[in-house]
């Protein structure tokens, strides 16, 4: 745990370094952290989840917190580097900014585009890093892959540009190409679709998993070929992997419409199911009509509609929700002095979210997600 020493750089760096340990130096109790606690503190994203906390490792006014060791080496090959590892295999599964045409000119769409940029900047920043340490002979060689290789597009000229831009020489190591087609010979709108998946635990049907598998086995069997084989003396026979099913579906525009149409639905985190089936498109929307009747009936029924429509009660439930905001804003005084009213109400929002999630995650479990494993069987 900790940063290798030879990621510190003193001369632009003065704070203080919690030392890198490893697991058999953990003090007293530390030797019996279980592994779920060490996979929870690695995978613990900012903000999704809490961090694991850790007291007692280091001396007293230190509260460690752990999250996850991408915020600062995203590939993970700061160790590597320092161990003098020679040949390095990057697969970079970071998210890649995307072009907005129309820019967001809110607070918080600018704060958060600007994260977005100062990410990609990090992440454009470790690729120079790596090709310089290949360049210049600190590694012997470099095998860089992502979803989105080969998928980059001309600068956009300004209008009535009398200097246009003209399509670049290939770089070096890369092959001519159809138009269509990567150099890993995916259809590019097949590879893009595949760089938009979801990356959630939910499930994946086969044409998924299988296009996902196919394209990183053909991206990786190319860069090897181009970077890094000369330095393997063994060859080894094809294997005949399942996935290789999918090849023709990926590679043939006339049969990769069927799965363009099953990724396509594969982008979204919830619905997919409604967006691969006509005949539970039409069932959520009958669904949602009842409801909007109902509702509207039940309104045309039993609303009072010549009383005021703020009356004064509803004046006061509002002053009262008014009343509980701003006592919560006051700080920690306030919410101890509400604590059981806090504890009482969090309970109760908590069996009403289990008790609607529940049934609703065992309905999509035993029927929606069946639909959607069955769409996209191979």
């Amino acid at each position: 745990m900790g940063e290798p020493p030879g990621s510190i750089v003193n001369e632009v760096d003065a704070k203080y370094r919690l030392r890198r340990m490893y697991y058999y130096e953990a003090p007293g109790e530390f030797k019996n952290m279980n592994l779920g606690a060490a996979v929870g503190a690695s995978s613990c994203v900012p903000g999704l989840f809490e961090p694991l906390i850790l007291n007692g490792l280091y001396k007293e006014n230190v509260k460690l917190q752990l999250v996850d060791g991408g915020v600062h080496d995203n590939q993970g090959v700061v160790g590597l580097l320092e161990q003098e590892c020679q040949l390095l295999f990057v697969s970079d599964a970071s998210g890649q900014l995307t072009t907005n045409d129309k820019a967001f000119g809110n607070i918080a769409g600018v704060l958060g585009r600007t994260n977005s940029i100062l990410m990609e900047r990090v992440r454009e920043c470790l690729y120079l890093d790596l090709k310089s340490r290949r360049d210049t002979g600190l590694i012997k060689d470099l095998m860089f892959i992502h979803l989105k290789k080969d998928l980059s597009d001309e600068p956009l000229d300004w209008i009535d540009c009398e200097d246009p831009q003209e399509i670049h020489d290939l770089e070096e190591g890369q092959h001519e190409r159809q138009e269509d087609l990567t150099s890993y010979e995916i259809l590019k709108d097949v590879q893009m679709l595949l760089a938009g998946v979801r990356t959630d635990l939910d499930t994946f049907n086969d044409a998924e998993a299988y296009a996902l598998m196919y394209s990183g086995y053909r991206m990786a069997k190319l860069e090897h070929s181009l970077h890094t084989a000369q330095y393997f003396d063994e060859t080894y026979p094809e294997e005949d992997w399942n996935f290789l099913k999918i090849a023709d579906y990926t590679l043939r525009p006339e049969k990769s419409r069927q799965l363009k149409k099953l990724l396509s639905a594969s982008q979204s985190l919830f619905f997919k199911v409604f967006l691969l089936s006509k005949l539970w498109m039409g069932i959520a929307i009958l669904t949602g009509v009842l409801l909007l009747a109902g509702l509207g009936y039940f309104l045309w029924q039993f609303a009072d509609f010549s009383e005021p429509i703020i009356s004064v009660e509803w004046k006061v439930a509002a002053m009262a929700i008014i009343g509980l905001l701003i006592a919560g804003a006051l700080g920690s005084m306030a919410a101890k002095l509400f604590d059981w009213q806090s504890t009482a109400r969090k309970i109760l929002i908590g069996i009403a979210l289990a008790l609607v999630g529940f049934i609703i995650g065992n309905f999509y479990l035993a029927v929606l997600d069946r639909v959607y494993l069955r769409k996209g069987k191979i």
